[in-house]
Parts: structure tokens; sequence; C-alpha cells
């Protein structure tokens, strides 16, 4: 957890994060920084205020880890061990 408050607390406008949201992971991207929340945008255009605490990463290369993965799609009701034939 340590170094995720390093990226959290080094975040950039425009940055990819994952965060937890009334008991459900999703992602978006920062758009304002204040002291104790973060402002994200959603792919769908919805925004949310985040406390730093709740982001569970910060998307600094070119895939999500797979854990964080499976969150998210859980999220988009997409199960990604369930392949179709």
């Amino acid at each position: 957890m340590a170094d995720n408050k390093r990226y959290v607390d080094n975040l950039e406008k425009e940055q990819l994060v994952a965060f937890n949201v009334c008991g459900k992971m999703l992602s978006g991207k920062v758009k304002t920084i204040g002291e104790k929340h973060v402002g994200i945008e959603a792919r769908n255009g919805v925004q949310y205020s985040v406390e730093k605490k709740d982001i569970a990463w910060v998307k600094t290369g070119e895939r999500w880890p797979k854990g964080i993965y499976i969150e998210l799609r859980k999220e988009v009701g997409d199960d990604p061990d369930v392949r179709a034939n």
C-alpha cells in the first residue's frame, strides 16, 4: 500500500485510476485534484468526487493488474474467466 500512496500523492490530471465508490470498483480519468479529494470522470461522462484513500490503482502502464481488471469487469457484468465458444 505504501507504493500506492506514492502514486496517489503524485497524481496528475488525465491519468487513469481505478477507484471504489458505493461498494463498486470503477475507472476514470482524473480531472481535478484537491487536498483530500479527486474529481474523476468515468467513460460514460459521470463525474465522481472520490477521497484519495478510495483510489485502488493509478494506471501507469498499458494494462491493469489482473485483480483490478477482474474487479472492473464485474461492474460491467462480464466474467473474464468465461470464454465464449
